[in-house]
């Protein structure tokens, strides 16, 4: 258990499911007796809350033998609900039992339910290894339903991880066990999970895997009007629409997920929180932002306490994602201070301080306070960011030092530095920076947009003109197609440099100008914090006249 208080925390919500537990059983003792529920109700509510006692008692001896590091807040604020078992509709849906194989079939159930626990509290080999034998179990069984669902469950652990080919691969065998089982509310959720699985390996455009969602709108619909596999999939089908470039019909997706779940009883605060945050991120107007946030980091903080990583990435979410300058240096300073509060250069869980000095300092250098930039970027360069095991990560660590060594070079004045140090970070992302990593792209554009900027202080403006225009080619490309806000202040920064150098040659008025209407657009977009730069950029267009 990570912190002071959190014994507390997870004696008392140990204490809150075993009371709601009881209520639960008893209502449904007495519902069977009024006769308000059918013998065959009845056994379906027992058998429900029979997992929810087997999923409560994990969660007791995960707590009693809690080794340094596992999350027990996290798997006792996870349990599964157990408010489900009043949802006779739901549970009237899932297959029947071979009554023959009833005990083995609740053993395998029982297992899975485990393992979920084992996931939440960090625990991620130990869960794959107990699904595994969850799913040998089943496969001996013959029972293709449990097969499905044990799939699903080894699905989540690998999103989880970010390993999304694997995940995409157990969600489409766990689609096919499912649907020979006749399970079609587990078939939904793995359709609903595939939308975003698959938008997350790059392999495929969003177009494509949108054209796909009909069929999976099938097998939802049939869950009824506010199942859980229909938000999921309006949630995943937003993030696939902010990849195609489509933030309206995002906005609009969410929004209509988040609608529907405001009128489920005793919904999950987990997925109100996800819902919350989604719309935060996607809205238009700024007091909405806020309010998504502030509630969804409400309901987290109420779970978890303080200083939870679940806690701490929604900070650092609202700090990336925030076109108010203001709220997202106040949103990053904090997230990141408590994730070193919380966690030692080795096992740091979130942004390295490499990660979070490049934004600070980014974000710095666009408020305009260089000293605070300069610091930032110090602090990216020098600071204890632990030993990454994989190669990938141990490139990615080096390529950020250079180029926060670059940004305090360009700063500085120093503009041979700066394009050294600029190169060798751009030639550490060189392998890894592919389509299906977006997000190293980016951060080579950056590098690529330094050394234009420093290209053009000592004077060589065709270097510079090249280097932005390829900075900028990517940023255009890639930075409407994802949440963070810095990616589209670099775009904004490049365009209008390129606009500059493009109107020296009267051949490239025409771009120039529309160069620096594109940045116009974008500080435009920021309303009042955007002003100042809006009215430089209308006098060099006033300036400019074609």
């Amino acid at each position: 258990m990570r912190a002071p208080g959190q014994r507390a925390r997870v004696s008392e919500g140990l204490q809150r499911y075993a009371d709601a537990w009881s209520d639960a059983r008893r209502e449904a003792c007495l519902d069977h007796r009024r006769g308000d529920d059918s013998e065959a109700v009845h056994e379906l509510r027992r058998r429900c809350l029979d997992r929810r006692r087997s999923a409560f008692e994990g969660a007791v001896r995960l707590a009693r033998a809690a080794r340094p590091g596992d999350d027990v807040v996290r798997a006792v604020a996870g349990l599964p609900a157990i408010a489900d078992c009043a949802r006779v509709d739901a549970l009237l849906a899932a297959p029947a039992r071979d009554p023959k194989r009833a005990r083995e079939a609740a053993a395998v159930e029982q297992r899975l339910d485990g393992a979920r626990t084992l996931a939440d509290a960090g625990r991620l080999d130990d869960a794959a290894r107990e699904i595994a034998g969850a799913q040998a179990d089943a496969e001996a069984l013959a029972a293709r339903g449990l097969i499905g669902q044990a799939r699903l469950a080894a699905a989540r652990v690998a999103m989880v991880r970010s390993a999304w080919p694997e995940a995409v691969s157990a969600l489409r065998l766990a689609l096919a066990d499912a649907l020979a089982a006749g399970d079609e509310p587990t078939a939904a959720e793995v359709v609903a999970r595939l939308v975003y699985a698959r938008a997350q390996t790059g392999d495929e455009r969003p177009e494509v895997i949108l054209a796909d969602v009909p069929v999976a709108q099938v097998l939802v619909d049939r869950q009824g009007p506010h199942a859980f596999a229909r938000r999921r999939l309006l949630a995943n089908l937003a993030y696939v629409h902010v990849a195609a470039g489509d933030l309206a019909t995002a906005r609009a997706t969410i929004a209509e997920a988040t609608a529907d779940l405001a009128s489920v009883v005793d919904a999950d605060p987990f997925e109100s929180a996800n819902f919350l945050r989604g719309s935060a991120v996607l809205a238009d107007d700024p007091a909405r932002r806020r309010d998504g946030f502030t509630r969804a980091e409400a309901i987290l903080r109420e779970l978890l306490g303080e200083d939870h990583p679940d806690l701490l990435g929604l900070r650092l979410y609202r700090g990336r994602t925030a076109l108010d300058l203001t709220e997202a240096d106040a949103q990053l300073a904090d997230a990141c201070a408590g994730y070193a509060r919380v966690f030692a250069p080795s096992a740091r869980l979130g942004p390295s301080c490499a990660d979070c000095g490049l934004l600070r300092g980014g974000i710095a250098r666009e408020r305009g306070d260089v000293a605070a930039a300069l610091a930032r970027y110090a602090e990216a360069e020098t600071c204890d960011a632990g030993a990454p095991q994989a190669e990938i990560d141990r490139a990615d660590l080096a390529a950020r030092r250079q180029l926060a060594r670059a940004h305090v070079a360009l700063l500085g004045g120093e503009f041979a530095p700066a394009i050294a140090a600029g190169e060798r970070a751009s030639a550490l992302w060189a392998p890894y920076a592919t389509a299906e990593r977006p997000w190293l792209e980016l951060q080579r554009a950056e590098a690529w947009l330094v050394k234009g900027e420093a290209e053009l202080g000592r004077g060589d403006r065709e270097a510079a003109r090249a280097l932005l225009g390829r900075a900028h080619e990517v940023f255009a490309r890639l930075a409407e197609r994802q949440i963070d806000a810095l990616p589209r202040f670099h775009r904004a920064r490049a365009a209008a440099l390129l606009a500059e150098l493009e109107w020296a040659d009267p051949a490239g008025r025409a771009r120039a100008r529309e160069l620096a209407s594109e940045a116009r657009a974008f500080h435009a977009g920021r309303g009042e914090a955007g002003a100042a730069r809006v009215a430089a950029l209308d006098a060099w267009l006033a300036a400019h006249a074609p």
